[in-house]
Order: structure tokens, then C-alpha cells, then sequence
């Protein structure tokens, strides 16, 4: 009897047994005016210069399952490469889901936290899918002046490296 409330553009989960849920309060009225369920778990959220809303977190079974919205020009895994991937999604102010990618190789992902500044989201986590797995863990070297620090694998995936990834809507 989990309260779900949504309109005709927002997003809604129609999915049973999820284990997370949004809700959106009115600040003024105390009233609910938006919810719904994830089948995957959300572990932090910012807000970026535009008033979207961004989740991220974690798909971490197999019967884990999450919507997949692709951005023009913006980094996108369909699907999850392994059984505990990192996921981003993102809510415009009318709660339209605009944006919801997986990222992970395919060994496992951890979660660590999401903030926004200027055009730019940035998630931290920790990675087990380095080179030597079948999909490595997502990696780009933008260099750049001065060059940006960058150590392209994790010792074969023998341990779990931090990660530091940045992402904007308009590009990869």
C-alpha cells in the first residue's frame, strides 16, 4: 500500500517489490505531490544549476532493474555489464525522468557520493572491473591544461580502485 502518486508526465514505476522510493513534498502544504519506487538502490542525490534532480546508486542484482534514458550526446550504458553497476538519474522539476544511464564493467561497483558544480556532475565510487575483465570499468582521459591526473587501470581488478568520473548532459 506504498503511496504512489504521480501525473501524466512524470515518471512512475509500475513495478512491484521495489526497494527505494522518491517522494516529493510540498514545502508549503506538507502534501505529497509526486512518488514512485525504484527497483535498485538510490544512495545519494544533488541538484544541478538547472533544478534537476540526480540520483545515483546502485543496480545490485540481477532482478535489479532500473529505466534507461538516453541524452543526446551523453555518456549511456543500456544495459548492466555486471551484477553490481553504479547508475545516474536525473529529474527535470516537473519529475520527468530526463536521464538514467547504468555505468560499471563487469565486475562490481560501489557508490559513493554525487555533487554538481557549474555544468559538471561528479560521482565518486570504487571499482573491482579493471582492464583485465571482460568490460573494464568506463574510463576517458580528457587531458586537457594542466592534464588531468589519470591512472588507466586498477592492478587487473585484483582490488577495488576509487573513481572519480564527471559527466554533463551534452557531451560524454
Amino acid at each position: 500500500d506504498f503511496r504512489q502518486k504521480h501525473g501524466a508526465h512524470q515518471y512512475f514505476d509500475t513495478i512491484r517489490g521495489f526497494s527505494h522510493f522518491i517522494m516529493k513534498f510540498s514545502i508549503i502544504t506538507k502534501k505529497l505531490l509526486w512518488s514512485t519506487g525504484f527497483k535498485a538502490t538510490l544512495t545519494d542525490m544533488t541538484r544541478d544549476k538547472q533544478g534537476n534532480v540526480i540520483f545515483l546508486g546502485m543496480a545490485l542484482q540481477s532482478n535489479d532493474t532500473l529505466p534507461v534514458v538516453q541524452h543526446t550526446g551523453s555518456y549511456w550504458q543500456p544495459m548492466r555489464a555486471g551484477n553490481h553497476d553504479l547508475f545516474i538519474s536525473a529529474f527535470n522539476q516537473a519529475d520527468s525522468l530526463i536521464y538514467s544511464t547504468h555505468i560499471g564493467g563487469s565486475d562490481m561497483e560501489i557508490s559513493g557520493g554525487i555533487t554538481s558544480f557549474d555544468d559538471y556532475l561528479f560521482i565518486t565510487g570504487y571499482s573491482k572491473s579493471g582492464l583485465a575483465n571482460t568490460i573494464p570499468y568506463p574510463l576517458a582521459n580528457l587531458g586537457g591544461t594542466p592534464a588531468a591526473w589519470w591512472q588507466p587501470d586498477n592492478n587487473n581488478g585484483t582490488y577495488a580502485t576509487g573513481v572519480i568520473s564527471r559527466f554533463n548532459f551534452s557531451s560524454t
